[in-house]
């Protein structure tokens, strides 16, 4: 009998080691104890809006599958709608102020004369500028430049120093003529090519993504040492 109990009292803790351990593993995976990332992603929000929107009221937080974070409803007076918060990013995702920051600062017109050079007469891709603010520090914007070039079929795939040679004098050109209304702290550009497309799944992306510090050549060595990624 006492064997019995013994042996009954080993298999608990066994179980009981393995849900601990897939707990840990997937907490691990997901970059955040889970269970948890709705509280934290909340918490993150309500920082934010103590701040930003000091008169809100919160509504429900729910995880976004398609973004892959948190959306808070914000309410307002005459006003209702949705930020993103990640519980192991500082980002917060504002849509609405992002959209009426790049209006008074001037960028979505010079976005504007940036489409019409390089997309709409080149016919390159999609130009754009994410900006953000972190939830702790959510009176500095941070801003992200990105290019989508989609390369003409009649010209050879180019080798990852061939793409970035065809690449900076556009992100440069980008660069120069955002800085004067927004200093960027990044930039992404995205290079497709008809005869890149090894996974057979559709468009395949080459990636380069860089930060902008105050040592960042802003000349033909800009993507010099950029590392390029496949997506």
């Amino acid at each position: 009998m006492e064997r019995h109990v013994q042996k009954k009292q080993k298999n608990r803790y066994i179980l009981i080691a393995l849900v601990l351990t897939l707990y840990f593993v997937l907490s691990v995976i997901i970059g955040f104890p889970l269970g948890f990332g709705n509280m934290m992603a909340r918490s993150h929000a309500r920082d934010y809006c103590e701040a930003v929107y000091p008169e809100a009221t919160l509504g429900k937080t729910i995880f976004n599958p398609v973004d892959n974070n948190f959306s808070t409803r914000i309410n307002l007076e005459n006003d209702s709608f949705t930020i993103g918060t990640n519980p192991n990013k500082k980002a917060v995702v504002d849509y609405n102020r992002r959209e009426v920051f790049l209006q008074d600062t001037g960028v979505f017109e010079a976005l504007s004369k940036l489409q019409r050079t390089h997309v709409s007469i080149a016919k390159y891709g999609w130009i754009t500028c994410y900006v953000y603010w972190n939830y702790d520090d959510p009176m500095t914007p941070i801003a992200m430049f990105r290019m989508d070039y989609t390369d003409a079929q009649s010209t050879p795939l180019p080798n990852d120093d061939e793409m970035k040679e065809l690449l900076t004098p556009l992100a440069l050109d980008c660069i120069t003529s955002l800085n004067e209304y927004l200093p960027l702290n990044s930039i992404q550009l995205l290079y497709y090519h008809p005869a890149f497309n090894p996974d057979e799944k559709g468009m395949t992306w080459r990636i380069v993504k860089m930060d902008l510090e105050d040592d960042t050549p802003m000349n033909q060595d800009l993507l010099k040492n950029a590392s390029v990624r496949v997506n």
